[in-house]
């Protein structure tokens, strides 16, 4: 195998590879966008559940970062 093959073929796997990334992470921003919809019609519906929740998950990572802190 010549320098040239070798080099169309790093290139056409560096271009599938890139391709496979932008359709993988339009998945990821589709499901974020999915979920954050889900989260707001949760907090609409429930607030004080809602409230509660996010108190209960600011308080553990309070303590989280303290006791890594010591």
């Amino acid at each position: 195998m010549d320098a040239n093959t070798a080099s169309a073929i790093g290139r056409q796997v560096a271009e599938q590879g890139y391709e496979t990334a932008k359709e993988y992470a339009g998945k990821g921003i589709g499901a974020a966008a999915d979920l954050s919809a889900d989260l707001r019609n949760f907090v609409r519906r429930e607030p004080w559940i809602a409230l509660v929740a996010a108190f209960a998950v600011g308080y553990l990572g309070a303590q989280v970062v303290r006791r890594l802190s010591n």
